[in-house]
């Protein structure tokens, strides 16, 4: 058993790292005392997670028993991020239909491209989303915009619930008045602000498909949405988009006609399935729902977003103060080919910088998620590298600038036995309606951190 709790321990903006530190000591030592407890507290989260929701893939996730604590500074802090953020997000989108050189960065598929146009702008194109994020003591540093099928929102919050009904957890509170940041109404509360405003409103309460193929690991995730929107009057039901079709004005899920799609499957997997995808997307093209996910949202969905929000000839078209959170917040960020650069990096062409700054810079495919295709500068060869770059060029890729990774200690569970461990850690930022809506903390040993790869879930309760 490891006893030792590691250093450095991180700093997020507007923290004096105070109750985080204080928190940990005193879970170090109930490692020394008592550490039959902790094993007790992880069976029994487990058990719960097992009869409830915070699953990925039927398993449940793994999870760190030492939480994050923010503190009101911290949480008053992200929602000023956010409320500039949305700002700038909702700038490009309304960017897009008439910029020539946004849309020649984004270079979206032409089905894409035609499914945003076919409808006039939306009022709010982003009712759900969340922006993945490391940090500094200064400021976030944006790694991708999460603006198509966004997930996360229910797993946190049901593994803190859990933790705070064990005994280790209810003695916790006694010190520290920790609160839970639920959000699965939130989400329930933007999906009712976009039905409030369709033109083709139909009643009080809007029918409701979750749409995403069948199978996929975040299935639990779609049934715990299911229960709350059910509980405050919205009839739900789960649809692969095979099985949807038109009747009529109505589209149809099975046998029942709904009236909003809240979709969860990602346009580039719609699009490379077309014959399944075509009611949805004629249902869409027609105005017969309400979409929440538009497909505005996938100029900023697109990892070559941030290539356009870093790259002077759309800067020239963004004013001052958007400016100065971009170059806060955004890493630099290019699409990957061969050719002189297009954005003002001087005489030498981007490979060139990319082949010189290997150990600098990252490779990302531009619509990939869960970690897929990413390669990191300095975890590879020059030969690796070079391979890297070659079968990047294959594909919409981005190279972009190395952020600093934040780390941070984690309590585990590891095959019985009680560990301190420094994690690799994100923060995921979500916005419901534009407005800063809560958080999930995910960490790694791999400095590519996803759940589905083995990533771990660290639960933030916050405090006033």
């Amino acid at each position: 058993m490891n006893d030792s709790v590691p250093t450095p321990f991180p700093r997020l903006p507007g923290d004096d790292r105070g109750i985080n530190r204080a928190l940990n000591d005193h879970l170090r030592q109930v490692v020394n005392t008592r550490a039959v407890d902790l094993i007790e507290t992880q069976r029994v989260l487990v058990d719960r997670m097992n009869a409830g929701f915070a699953r990925y893939d039927g398993r449940p996730l793994r999870t760190a028993l030492s939480p994050w604590i923010f503190s009101g500074i911290q949480w008053r802090e992200l929602q000023r991020f956010a409320s500039r953020l949305t700002e700038i997000q909702r700038t490009l989108i309304g960017m897009y239909r008439e910029h020539d050189v946004l849309r020649s960065i984004l270079d979206l598929p032409a089905t894409v491209d035609d499914l945003i146009r076919s409808r006039p702008p939306f009022q709010d194109p982003l009712p759900i989303a969340r922006v993945d994020t490391f940090w500094t003591a200064s400021g976030y540093r944006i790694l991708e915009f999460n603006t198509d099928s966004s997930s996360g929102m229910n797993d946190a919050p049901e593994i803190e619930e859990g933790l705070l009904e064990s005994d280790l957890y209810r003695e916790i509170l006694t010190r520290w008045p920790l609160r839970v940041n639920r959000m699965n109404h939130r989400v329930y509360m933007a999906i009712l602000d976009s039905y409030r405003f369709w033109p083709g409103r139909r009643r009080e309460r809007p029918t409701i498909a979750i749409v995403d193929w069948k199978g996929v690991g975040t299935e639990p995730e779609f049934l715990a949405l299911k229960a709350e929107f059910e509980r405050f009057g919205s009839p739900t039901l789960l649809a692969d988009p095979g099985d949807l079709h038109i009747d009529g004005d109505r589209l149809i899920a099975g046998d029942q006609p709904v009236d909003t799609v809240y979709r969860r499957a990602l346009t580039f997997e719609l699009v490379a399935k077309p014959e399944a995808a075509a009611p949805l997307f004629e249902a869409y093209r027609r105005g017969l729902i309400c979409p929440i996910g538009s497909f505005e949202g996938e100029v900023l969905y697109s990892k070559l977003s941030l290539a356009a929000l870093t790259d002077p000839r759309v800067q020239d078209d963004l004013p001052e103060h958007m400016l100065e959170f971009i170059r806060a917040t955004c890493p630099w960020t290019r699409r990957l080919e061969d050719g002189p650069s297009k954005s003002g990096e001087g005489s030498e062409s981007l490979l060139e910088i990319v082949r010189r700054d290997k150990d600098q810079l990252v490779i990302k495919p531009a619509t990939a998620y869960g970690g897929n295709g990413v390669v990191l500068g300095f975890k590879v060869t020059s030969s690796e590298w070079d391979l890297a770059i070659e079968n990047a060029l294959k594909s919409a890729c981005v190279i972009q600038e190395l952020v600093s990774i934040p780390e941070l200690p984690a309590l585990l569970v590891v095959g019985g036995q009680i560990e301190w461990r420094d994690l690799k850690a994100n923060l995921g930022i979500f916005t419901f309606g534009g407005s800063f809506g809560g958080v999930y903390l995910r960490a790694s040993e791999d400095p590519v951190i996803n759940v589905s790869a083995g990533g771990a879930t660290i639960p933030t309760f916050r405090v006033e």
